[in-house]
């Protein structure tokens, strides 16, 4: 006990040679078998179970950060809590060590540093002075020993372990506790948002002409992002994508009323769509509405040309929404490059949600339909699931994993762009993309563009993220599924569960009716950029307009 006074490692040997428990100091294990321990000595213990307790280290990835640390691993902090090599990093708790002032690894100090915690963050906000803080020296343990007995130690004192000492042990832990189980009622008043910031706003005048700061906001055209932030925003991201590597073209002059372009000949193919926050990575979130957006083209045999974004941002400070608009710009602008795309223009809100979405325009790849014919094959270029993993995890499911949401997020983010050249490369294919109405609105919606058809589909082909089948199977659904169910019955019976095809799919993929003498090639080809791709049943011409599964 090297933080404790000796007289408490005194009295903690006592107790253990009282139960009979030996202890071999100064001896180190070097293997554990079936059978016990061996020692570095070559001497062994025997033992039917063995447990292993060590101290309590710093995880790697705070070395791995760049932070610096104390010589255990902790971050180095300086009294105000802040990380002594990058001063915007707080710490404080378990994870960090006050270089002025060192303490144990204990509950007491994680706690008391709380209050300094939140302080220097709002502090931080507003430019306003740090606060310091110095941890006492001393603090009370109480120590468990079994039966009803603890050994209470505060400073260079120690005593022998006690009943009382239990007593007033189990009296503080649940005092403790009893402050997260045993929670107040709400208050039903109707919020201020960012009431503490604006009461805050005297320390300092930096922040104080904020629009987000303000008593009142403005609503229609004035709730929207300052024009110096949005252009300093998309110069930002523009500088970001071209430090990376990418020849970008000038996306937006801000300065202009609209954006115009020489269309070369053919047909304009426009779509519009939008996403809300469903992740909390603007970048990401970025790519993923982009190609959301551009997927609609793909589907529709178009090449992308261009895309008008639409950002609704909820309140915030506007360095904040700076920031967060220009990672918003540079994942989907990179989305947009990658399918010689560029942005040509936008607009921006606010509300309580943040949404993105973007207009986009293609141009029309001008070749001859093919109609479908009785046997063609269907196929589906991404597995389903992503609706269901993202509502079990917005609902804090248990069985939702964080492998089953990083799936979701890679399907999300994976462009339908591969899989439409290939599909473009064996003719004007009818297909559509697998979005929000789920697989089988889309699916009718398919045939209705190309006769009186069906589609049979296949339970076991249908390619499904790992883990939505579980969930959907638990009764996990989004709430648009019943409501695409209603719009698209499904007839037959599978071992899939049926909310799988009726689940909203957030960048989902392409389904398109293949000739049935050329699906093979299809699928080979789409299967070397898309592995997921696959037949998942076949086209009737039944003239009965309707989705079976079997």
């Amino acid at each position: 006990m090297p933080e404790f006074p000796v007289a408490a490692a005194r009295h903690l040997m006592a107790e253990l040679t009282r139960k009979g428990i030996d202890v071999h100091c100064g001896q180190a294990a070097q293997e554990v078998t079936a059978s016990g321990v061996m020692l570095d000595d070559g001497g062994k213990i025997a033992a039917d179970l063995v447990l292993m307790v060590t101290a309590g280290v710093a995880p790697e990835v705070i070395r791995a950060s760049g932070l610096d640390c104390d010589d255990r691993g902790y971050i180095a902090v300086a009294p105000t809590l802040q990380s002594l090599s990058h001063p915007d990093v707080f710490a404080a708790g378990d994870v960090a060590t006050v270089m002025t002032a060192p303490r144990p690894k204990a509950g007491v100090f994680a706690v008391r540093a709380g209050p300094v915690l939140t302080a220097n963050l709002r502090n931080m906000v507003f430019e306003a002075p740090l606060t310091s803080w110095k941890p006492q020296r001393d603090y009370l343990a109480l120590i468990g020993v079994g039966g009803g007995r603890a050994l209470p130690i505060r400073g260079a004192i120690a005593l022998p372990p006690s009943s009382w000492a239990w007593r007033l042990k189990e009296w503080i832990d649940r005092k403790f506790i009893a402050k997260f189980s045993e929670l107040p009622d709400m208050d039903t008043a109707p919020p201020q948002p960012l009431a503490r910031l604006m009461a805050a706003q005297d320390k300092t005048s930096s922040p104080r002409n904020d629009p987000a700061l303000l008593p009142m906001r403005c609503l229609g055209c004035g709730a929207k992002t300052g024009w110096s932030d949005l252009n300093a925003a998309i110069r930002a991201a523009e500088a970001f994508l071209r430090a990376q590597g990418h020849d970008l073209p000038p996306s937006v002059d801000t300065t202009r009323d609209s954006a115009r372009f020489n269309a070369p000949q053919g047909t304009l193919v426009q779509s519009v769509d939008a996403i809300s926050a469903l992740v909390d990575d603007p970048f990401l979130l970025g790519r993923i509405a982009a190609l959301h957006a551009l997927s609609d083209l793909f589907a529709s045999h178009a090449k992308p040309h261009s895309a008008l974004a639409i950002l609704t941002l909820p309140a915030a400070l506007a360095a904040l929404q700076k920031e967060d608009i220009t990672q918003l710009l540079a994942g989907a602008m990179l989305a947009l490059h990658e399918h010689g795309a560029y942005l040509a223009g936008g607009h921006t809100s606010q509300a309580d949600h943040m949404q993105v979405g973007f207009a986009v325009t293609g141009i029309d790849r001008g070749t001859e339909d093919n109609h479908p014919r009785d046997g063609d094959a269907v196929i589906l270029t991404k597995p389903l699931g992503v609706g269901i993993i993202m509502a079990a995890h917005m609902k804090g499911h248990q069985a939702a994993t964080g492998d089953m949401r990083n799936k979701a997020l890679a399907v999300m983010a994976t462009s339908n762009g591969d899989a439409a050249e290939v599909l473009a490369s064996f003719g004007r294919l009818p297909m559509t993309d697998v979005t929000g109405f789920g697989l089988a609105r889309h699916a009718l919606s398919l045939l209705a563009g190309v006769g009186t058809g069906s589609m049979e589909f296949s339970a076991s082909d249908i390619p499904v993220i790992d883990g939505a089948a579980m969930l959907a199977r638990e009764g996990v659904e989004s709430s648009l599924t019943a409501t695409n169910a209603a719009a698209a019955p499904v007839f037959g019976q599978s071992a899939l569960p049926l909310p799988l095809l009726h689940d909203p799919q957030t960048g989902g993929g392409l389904l398109a009716i293949v000739p049935q003498d050329k699906a093979d090639a299809v699928l080979s080809a789409l299967k070397e950029t898309t592995p997921h791709a696959a037949i998942i049943g076949r086209y009737c011409d039944d003239g009965r307009a309707r989705i079976r599964i079997s």
